[in-house]
């Protein structure tokens, strides 16, 4: 497993040398700088869905902190793949819908090619008796594929 590519430091220059940086905060369309300069290289495509992540769940706006965090995490994808199943957890009762079990694995089947062999359907049998998944059972499946 990979480790931390940068330092807090480093990443709080980066940060702080971002176009849209203000107030200690930078917008999501930063985002392709942002990979470039941390050597994390992405299609249009992904860059779009990382944008549209940002603007969705954290109106578009990084913290320093976040930034950090989710540098970092690029280099365990473990810990990416938790952090996504979380968002999709909109009732915060470790479940998701159905629906929502489709949009995180859209978007982590663009931002790991590797996953695209693989099909949400074969997961979904491990519905529970309300309709939801499980987000722990679900990002561990999909880090058991990443991890293939």
């Amino acid at each position: 497993m990979s480790t931390n590519k940068f330092n807090e430091a480093e990443l709080s220059v980066i940060f702080q040398s971002l176009p849209t940086y203000k107030d200690g905060y930078i917008l999501s369309s930063d985002m392709g700088i942002w990979a470039k300069r941390i050597d994390f290289p992405r299609t249009p495509k992904q860059l779009i869905l990382c944008k549209e992540y940002w603007d969705a769940h954290y109106g578009g706006r990084i913290t320093l902190q976040q930034f950090i965090e989710t540098s970092n995490s690029i280099y365990n994808p473990s810990k990416t793949i938790r952090d996504r199943a979380v968002v999709f957890d909109k009732e915060g009762d470790g479940y998701m819908t159905k629906d929502d079990a489709h949009d995180f694995y859209d978007l982590m089947v663009e931002l790991d090619e590797q996953l695209v062999n693989s099909s949400l359907e074969n997961f979904i049998p491990q519905l529970n008796k309300n309709n939801k998944i499980n987000i722990v059972e679900l990002a561990n499946w999909v880090e058991g594929l990443v991890h293939k």
